[in-house]
């Protein structure tokens, strides 16, 4: 995965363990540093996450139910049997496989983070 395609605070996963989920904290050309790690991994051995139920709810996402988000009224859409997840923003409609795509998709048409993170989106105390 390129790190262009990224932002920080993207869900991310790594190749080398496809059951750990990730926040990307920093960026670097064709580099990538995830919050739980030590140093920068080489872009390729970062892997999409998939958008599902389970990862919504950890990150309290709600789905299937209509919500606003900077002032935006937006409703993520599971529908069963399908791979992508539909984002309706407004009148919009766009269909994403990965949740760094959604995140991406919703700061760029709302402005604000999908998934707040603490060491990302406020730091140094919210200054």
């Amino acid at each position: 995965m390129k790190a262009t395609q990224l932002r920080l605070g993207n869900i991310v996963g790594l190749t080398t363990d496809p059951e750990a989920i990730d926040h990307v904290l920093m960026l670097q050309p064709g580099l990538i540093h995830l919050e739980s790690g030590t140093d920068f991994e080489e872009e390729g051995l970062i892997r999409e996450v998939r958008v599902s139920a389970g990862l919504l709810a950890r990150y309290g996402i709600p789905e299937n139910n209509w919500f606003y988000l900077g002032g935006m009224r937006m409703y993520i859409a599971l529908v069963p049997g399908s791979r992508k997840a539909q984002l309706h923003i407004g009148q919009l409609l766009f269909r994403c496989t990965w949740m760094h795509e959604l995140q991406n998709l919703v700061h760029d048409h709302t402005g604000h983070e999908l998934v707040q993170h603490p060491h990302i989106h406020a730091p140094y105390g919210g200054c």
